[in-house]
């Protein structure tokens, strides 16, 4: 494993920690809300926490960096030499027994190579009321078949660069007249609509969208190219939305007249 890769530095951490919660009989689950990776609860009566993981290959004794919540607990994985640490935040419900020492990353690295889980589909940010309505305005509007994308924690310190199925494949963009790219960011811990990017599939056909070179870890899941969404806010900004309602504004009165 390449540690210099922070997203799978991220990924194995997270995967540490959550066997880790697993293995103690504690009740884990996967949020990925507002800046957070884990909901955890360490027993019946306790108060769920939430839980962003941070790995580091620092030897750090407590989390550093920026705070996003009161409510969030910061869990550090640290990794060093051959070994692996949870070094539990203040306010975690594993702070009770200070510094775990988790065992050798060479075992942790063949549990993490020979996982099982099951990825799970995400359910959907947008509440399916507001899908179904998007989804007759465009209708409406003769583009019946949109695709909707969704990433979290939208802000320009927690998010940059490109997302791995922005266009997608090309049975997708095929199969699709729009994408709607749905961007949040996170206020008073409440997840809220950021940006929304419309992204009309017949620009993809003809080349109108700018692209760009995928990263390494986008080149090695077979990834060619992906849309550039710093040059699309630029160079498409009447595409580009605060929100639904602007957004089936702009559908209703510029392209169902």
């Amino acid at each position: 494993m390449n540690f210099s890769n922070k997203s799978q530095l991220g990924s194995f951490g997270e995967f540490v920690y959550k066997s880790h919660c697993e293995s103690l009989g504690f009740h884990i689950e996967r949020t990925n809300y507002c800046h957070t990776d884990f909901l955890l609860r360490t027993g019946e009566s306790d108060r769920p926490q939430y839980i962003d993981v941070k790995s580091t290959l620092s030897n750090k004794k407590s989390y550093k960096g920026t705070r996003y919540h009161e409510d969030i607990s910061y869990d550090l994985i640290v990794i060093l030499d051959n070994e692996l640490f949870l070094v539990p935040d203040n306010k975690s419900p594993l702070n009770k027994k200070g510094i775990y020492l988790l065992g050798s990353i060479s075992e942790w690295m063949t549990r993490w190579q020979q996982r099982t889980e099951i990825a799970r589909t995400r359910k959907f940010r947008l509440e399916k009321k507001n899908q179904l309505e998007l989804k007759d305005i465009f209708a409406r509007a003769g583009y019946p078949r949109i695709r909707i994308v969704e990433r979290g924690d939208a802000s320009g310190k927690r998010w940059s660069g490109t997302v791995d199925n922005l266009p997608g494949s090309s049975k997708i963009v095929d199969g699709h007249d729009v994408t709607l790219f749905i961007e949040y960011g996170c206020e008073g811990f409440v997840e809220k609509v950021a940006s929304i990017y419309l992204i009309w599939h017949h620009l993809l056909h003809n080349r109108k969208i700018t692209m760009s070179k995928p990263n390494s870890r986008q080149s090695n899941k077979g990834i060619v190219e992906v849309v550039d969404l710093k040059a699309f806010k630029r160079e498409r900004p009447e595409l580009v939305f605060d929100g639904l309602e602007e957004l089936k504004h702009f559908i209703e009165s510029s392209i169902m007249q």
